[in-house]
């Protein structure tokens, strides 16, 4: 009799594990596994998957062996995360996205966890400036370009140092679909005539 209930239940909760499509344009483009389609079935070839890498700031990769992360495993590296990741000098276009920034805030939460408290120092490149406000001053590391290998104004800074495959697990996520330019008269002009 145990069997039927296992199956019962198993039945009863199916639906609600679904996880309803990626959709842009109001429902009109709807990502399948795929690709872009329109909601009449027709495939969309100029609409991209747009990741949630693309709205997040991109933080420096620090190599496995970096010395803040000594004796936790981690082989393929580092992304370190500054304190004031939420500094808009970080983000694309200087807006956090509301998706990414609830990411990260749950990644570096675990590592605190993981490691009980302990913040890791993690090298930074300054972040741009806003408009109308002067830039503070910055001691580049001696290394920090030679470790990393990018010019720039780097600092050390208290942080957070996520594996590179939790990073880019969470930053792979697909939140909507993106396409050039100059193909949004036609892809607004198409979703109108689905209307």
């Amino acid at each position: 009799m145990a069997a039927p209930k296992w199956v019962i239940i198993f039945v009863m909760l199916e639906p609600a594990l679904r996880i309803p499509p990626i959709t842009a344009l109001g429902g009109l483009l709807v990502r399948w596994p795929g690709g872009w389609s329109w909601a009449d079935g027709m495939p969309e070839p100029r609409v991209r998957d747009q990741l949630l890498a693309d709205l997040a700031p991109a933080f420096e990769s620090l190599p496995s062996g970096y010395p803040a992360t000594a004796g936790l495993p981690c082989t393929t590296g580092w992304i370190g995360i500054p304190e004031d990741w939420r500094n808009p000098g970080f983000w694309p276009g200087g807006c956090l996205h509301p998706v990414a920034t609830r990411e990260i805030e749950t990644m570096v939460a675990e590592r605190r966890r993981v490691t009980r408290g302990q913040v890791d120092a993690v090298y930074a490149l300054s972040p741009a400036p806003r408009e109308g406000v002067a830039a503070r001053r910055q001691t580049a590391p001696r290394k920090g370009a030679e470790i990393l290998g990018r010019a720039g104004t780097w600092r050390v800074v208290p942080g957070a140092c996520i594996s590179v495959d939790v990073w880019a697990a969470a930053m792979g996520v697909i939140v909507g679909g993106a396409w050039d330019p100059d193909d949004e008269d036609w892809l607004l002009g198409r979703a109108e005539l689905l209307v």
